[in-house]
């Protein structure tokens, strides 16, 4: 039987509550929160395994959630399950209409040596994407989910970049986040350099690069560079890059969102890279 859990007082209600709207809190304890039944099944089927999951009533009465449940129980290590009541799933929700489950568990971080084998199937290496500067967590998260899409096999978070943990990064990444490595890297430049060093072509993205995205050769280790949403990658990392590569404006939009084009860009390479 399943703990029950009736206070908004209790410590891991309050756990839950900090760690999904305290970002240095998250990061003291290493833990990340998913929320949701399809994110919350899609990151333990990918390996992912939570310390606690929390759900109401109404979730275990549903034939999937109760299903679900079961799995869980069943697990070699199972994570701690708590019946919660309504009022205090509602105290930590951030949903407009929560579906009644929520899982607490650890950041899964990778290391920089898993982001080097090649996807599988390619010949060419390494085909990275690291991030300078995206500070909107919902532009993080799409391009996770963009560069899983795009069959990346890694994706390098720099300093200064959103938390790819936080609540919106990973409800916007849809479950990509559990299936990507993700590395949480140092300085932007000295990353940079790190990469070239081992070998891996670092191509940044600008509106005004001077090679259309289309005429680059991806077909080699390359790193696909994303900087800020205003300013996009600094002038020193510019400077730094291999090539800048950018996407043509036919209309009068400025440009593009910093998701956007890196779904034109990661698809072009992936394009390439399977040969077509």
């Amino acid at each position: 039987m399943d703990d029950q859990l009736t206070s908004v007082h209790n410590p891991l209600v309050v756990k839950f509550r900090r760690a999904l709207r305290d970002a240095r809190f998250r990061d003291k304890h290493g833990i990340v929160v998913v929320e949701g039944f399809r994110l919350v099944r899609d990151a333990f089927l990918s390996g992912w395994l939570p310390a606690e999951v929390i759900y109401t009533a109404a979730f275990a009465t549903r034939p999937e959630g109760r299903a679900f449940l079961d799995e869980l129980r069943r697990g070699v290590r199972s994570p701690r399950l708590f019946r919660v009541s309504d009022q205090v799933f509602q105290s930590i929700s951030e949903e407009a209409h929560p579906q009644g489950i929520m899982a607490v568990g650890p950041q899964p971080h990778a290391k920089p040596e898993s982001i080097w084998p090649a996807p599988a199937g390619s010949g060419y290496g390494p085909f990275l994407v690291a991030l300078a500067g995206v500070q909107d967590p919902g532009n993080l998260g799409t391009i996770v989910r963009v560069a899983d899409a795009a069959g990346v096999s890694g994706i390098l978070v720099t300093r200064g970049t959103a938390d790819p943990w936080a609540p919106k990064a990973v409800r916007a990444a849809m479950g990509s986040t559990f299936h990507v490595p993700v590395v949480l890297g140092e300085e932007p430049g000295s990353e940079m350099r790190a990469l070239q060093a081992a070998g891996v072509v670092c191509l940044g993205t600008s509106a005004r690069g001077h090679i259309d995205y289309r005429k680059a050769d991806y077909r080699r280790p390359v790193a696909i560079w994303l900087g800020n949403e205003g300013n996009g990658l600094s002038a020193e990392l510019l400077a730094l890059c291999d090539d800048v590569v950018s996407v043509p404006i036919y209309g009068r939009a400025e440009s593009l969102n910093v998701s956007t084009a890196a779904a034109v860009v990661l698809y072009e390479a992936a394009s390439q890279r399977e040969g077509s």
